[in-house]
């Protein structure tokens, strides 16, 4: 865990020097915080060992069908077979492009794992340095978030994830034609990421307190029957007994992700841009709770994940009483570092632990 601990103390670093910067000198200072968390993280995925992720080498029936082995077969065959014979390559079009552009400049697995990494983590930064007004929290809250973990493992979704990064700001901005035309370019990598669409109203759509408040008591209400909610579907559609799979900690992450958006809805200051994000939030929350009926499901609301790590922070910075904002920026900072940890520790399929370098031998 040396790395991890290291990557926390430098975040710790950056964040106290930051505090004491001088205010003419603040937002430059926050752009500075932001460019060397982000270096930072990008190193450590971009050198991290091709051992690492489940997804890199999977292997299925005997046969490796992981992102690596798929890569070298994509990387030699002709463009026509790339696109018309889509039996032979189980990826979305749009991924086995990618994997073709990136082949063309270099044929070597490090290579393409590094490029990847960076190109998913940069629109996260993009992110930050638009709409973070404490880019060293959004960062430590980003470690604790599902998508984190997605890089060691799952590219293809951890793309779409950093394309949604982006149509953030874009739905912000009202650019509607953007938001569709990156919504289907992440289709086109991994096919949940349809579900981008959706940044667009949710952005845009004002809700005041009661109607948060009764959002909340409709995902409670799905949480306390779910065991009739599911009865009631496996009676009139048993075939899809096999989906219904619950996943073990999908309700106490879910509690986790409702009692932070509580929190933001007593401390909101009900302005445009925190409604927007606390809007993504909610999806993100909606959609977790769907992990009680299916293992994939919640995997739906990553898209809308990285929403916390720009509402959570911006709504301390606004916040009347400073005391409190200080305490409980103190102890989101403990407890998003210690799970972000835990995580790393103990997620299999993600592999994140022991981390190795590239250049380290691994038997």
């Amino acid at each position: 865990m040396t790395e991890y601990f290291i990557l926390c103390l430098i975040y710790a670093v950056v964040a106290f020097f930051g505090a004491y910067a001088p205010e003419d000198k603040r937002e430059e200072t926050r752009r500075y915080q932001n460019l060397i968390c982000f270096i930072c993280l990008a190193v450590l995925f971009m050198f991290r060992h091709q051992s690492m992720g489940v997804d890199l080498h999977w292997k299925n029936d005997g046969k490796y069908i992981g992102y690596l082995p798929m890569f070298d077969v994509i990387a030699e065959c002709p463009v026509k077979d790339l696109l018309f014979m889509t039996k032979k390559y189980s990826f979305e079009t749009g991924f086995k492009v990618y994997m073709k552009i990136v082949s063309l400049i270099s044929k070597d697995r490090q290579f393409f794992i590094g490029i990847t990494s960076f190109l998913c983590l940069l629109p996260i930064w993009y992110l930050f340095d638009r709409k973070s007004r404490n880019p060293v929290l959004s960062w430590i809250i980003y470690l604790a978030m599902p998508p984190y973990l997605l890089l060691y493992s799952t590219l293809r979704q951890s793309l779409a994830i950093g394309i949604a990064a982006c149509v953030y700001i874009w739905a912000e901005e009202k650019k509607w034609l953007r938001c569709v035309i990156a919504s289907l370019v992440a289709f086109s990598i991994h096919s949940s990421a349809l579900l981008i669409l959706l940044v667009y109203p949710a952005v845009n759509i004002r809700t005041g307190r009661k109607l948060r408040i009764a959002m909340i008591l409709s995902l409670a209400s799905v949480w306390l029957f779910k065991d009739v909610l599911i009865s009631t579907a496996l009676r009139f559609f048993p075939q899809y007994a096999y989906m219904f799979r619950t996943e073990g900690n999908a309700y106490r992450f879910f509690i986790v992700l409702i009692a932070i958006y509580i929190l933001m809805c007593l401390s909101t200051d009900e302005s445009k841009e925190q409604n927007a994000y606390m809007n993504l939030f909610f999806l993100c929350c909606a959609f977790q709770i769907l992990g009680l009926f299916s293992n994939v499901a919640a995997r739906a609301g990553y898209y809308f994940s990285n929403a916390i790590c720009i509402a959570l922070p911006n709504i301390l910075s606004t916040m009347k009483i400073r005391e409190n904002a200080r305490l409980i920026e103190l102890g989101s900072v403990l407890s998003f570092s210690a799970y972000g940890l835990y995580c790393i520790y103990i997620t299999e399929w993600a592999q994140s632990y022991p981390y190795y370098w590239c250049w380290e031998y691994v038997a």
